[in-house]
């Protein structure tokens, strides 16, 4: 992407523009991918279930509820209630509930819960137990859970805190949790003489097993074909601005490509087209984000540039999206900031097909940028061959060594961008290089300030995680260094940048820079590694950054 000078005016824009992918993606993944579960246990009635701790408390009752408003699957939910002593010191009521040996390893657990008395019901806890009494599972949440609603779901992952919960490590003495016996929720509450109570339904754990990053042997995989027909059936859909201009050009490849192979694939309105759509097959996206508001999330998660400034006068950019949706199918923006410019991003394309009854892409990045880009792109590519990449290394070494500011940043930063509309593979290798000297760099531990990943790192993973993303695809790159990097990446984000952002969570105070940045970091590398690799750290990497920007939304 290009680095243009951008005004307060254009910074602004682009941090709505962001923060409204931020909230359409999150809207685009529940919608495209429904997350499967499996019941473990209905709370349908009492019958079984005990009511453990609460013994300094008074009033205690444990019963089933009917009531619609507290029930979330079948036809009730189990309601825990009790007093508390007069004593200033936590008091604690608990259900346990008997499970037949469920095998919960590397699965999310999920449980809805309610309270009608949401300023005293202070905390709530999940326990899984082994059938000899081993705690294979702890968390605790001590942040008054229900001050912002009287109704919450719980997600928990193993190992992890998520949504205010706190891991208990120092709990755990089970090797596993693949044969849970019982699940006890545990609510609390500091306010002496206070009736505290929790309703519970549904509890249950995700059908699919999710693992952690480090446990993930292999690079993700790549989509690199885009297909636009197969064996005479469409494999895209054309989605084209409103105006008569690129309606008539959405029109022309509609014609064509069906002249090509027999097949006509279907057009569709920018203003109407659904996320499920674009996610199905290959989203051909014609204009710019300014007229085709269905570019919105490739425009804003920067997989594309092109808006009603850049590229400049009647240029374009024709250019392949590697799986912008992690649902294994790619995008094609014929983009240009003209009616006149989108023309020949059309017309390059067409250039490139051949007649028969498969028109698949490979990998395609063609540019009318204007004189004085088009010469630098030129120029990079004759310039950066083996002996200028090393020359690179060498001057990045001693950046890393004194601790220059935004030195890693500064470097990679702009490589996936000029990568996506110049298809230059020096760029992926350069890329690669770098971050291995960046590493080894880490590795030395040197005292420098802002720690060893070198100075507000941490303010820029955007731009790092970024350039990865649009660099990755290149064939230049082995899956083994692409794993390699991937790690990487992976251990600056878990070892410096979480810490950075995490306050986010407890935190109601207005934001900072300090925060925002590495939240914003957090966003990208939570959408890379969940549609990429499906790791459990990807949710709670995108729960930090959103309780960080929905505060002030």
């Amino acid at each position: 992407m290009t680095k243009k000078p951008m005004t307060a005016t254009g910074r602004s824009t682009a941090a709505c523009m962001v923060f409204a992918a931020f909230i359409q993606s999150a809207a685009m993944a529940r919608a495209g991918i429904p997350e499967k579960t499996i019941l473990i246990h209905g709370l349908e009635s009492v019958q079984g279930i005990t009511n453990t701790w609460g013994g300094d408390c008074t009033d205690r009752r444990m019963e089933s509820s009917n009531r619609e408003n507290f029930v979330s699957e079948g036809k009730a939910s189990v309601r825990l209630t009790g007093r508390s002593s007069p004593k200033s010191q936590s008091h604690y009521n608990a259900l346990k509930i008997p499970l037949d040996g469920v095998d919960l390893d590397c699965r999310t657990v999920m449980f809805d819960c309610w309270t009608t008395t949401p300023e005293d019901t202070q905390a709530v806890y999940l326990r899984l137990y082994t059938k000899d009494g081993k705690t294979a599972g702890s968390w605790s949440n001590w942040g008054s859970p229900f001050i912002q609603s009287p109704r919450i779901t719980v997600r928990l992952d193993y190992g992890m805190g998520r949504g205010g919960f706190s891991w208990e490590e120092k709990n755990i003495d089970a090797e596993n949790a693949r044969s849970i016996a019982a699940a006890e929720i545990i609510i609390g509450t500091r306010a002496p003489e206070a009736m505290f109570d929790i309703y519970v339904d549904n509890l249950r754990a995700s059908e699919a097993r999710r693992t952690r990053f480090p446990e993930i042997a292999a690079a993700k995989k790549l989509y690199l074909d885009t297909p636009l027909v197969r064996a005479g059936k469409p494999e895209a859909m054309i989605i084209a601005p409103a105006g008569q201009e690129y309606l008539a050009l959405a029109a022309r490849l509609q014609t064509r490509i069906r002249e090509l192979s027999g097949t006509e694939l279907p057009l569709a309105a920018a203003d109407t087209t659904t996320a499920d759509q674009m996610q199905s097959t290959t989203a051909i996206q014609l204009g710019n984000v300014c007229n085709n508001r269905a570019m919105l999330p490739l425009y804003a998660l920067l997989y594309t540039p092109v808006d009603d400034a850049w590229p400049p006068a009647d240029g374009f950019l024709a250019h392949t999206v590697h799986d912008p949706w992690g649902t294994g199918r790619n995008a094609l923006v014929l983009g240009g900031s003209t009616p006149g410019g989108v023309g020949k991003a059309v017309d390059a394309l067409l250039a490139t097909l051949k007649p028969g009854r498969d028109v698949v892409l490979p990998k395609l990045a063609i540019a009318e940028l204007g004189q004085r880009e088009m010469k630098s792109i030129e120029s990079r590519r004759q310039s950066l061959n083996d002996e200028e990449i090393q020359r690179q290394i060498e001057n990045a070494r001693r950046d890393y060594a004194r601790g220059a500011h935004r030195s890693v940043a500064g470097r990679t930063g702009s490589l996936g961008h000029e990568y996506a509309r110049s298809g230059n593979d020096m760029l992926a290798r350069l890329y690669r290089e770098l971050a291995l000297a960046w590493y080894e760099s880490y590795q030395a531990k040197p005292d420098i300030y802002g720690g060893p990943w070198g100075m507000d790192m941490d303010f820029h993973l955007e731009e790092i995680l970024c350039a990865w993303d649009l660099i990755e695809e290149s064939p230049a790159l082995s899956d083994a260094d692409r794993l390699k990097v991937t790690r990487i990446l992976y251990e600056f984000i878990t070892t410096d940048v979480v810490r950075k952002a995490s306050g986010a969570l407890s935190s109601r105070h207005v934001r900072h820079n300090h925060m925002t940045f590495p939240a914003l970091g957090l966003f990208f590398a939570g959408n890379y590694f969940k549609k990429g690799y499906n790791c459990l750290e990807s949710d709670y990497w995108l729960e930090i950054a959103h309780a960080c920007f929905k505060l002030q939304a």
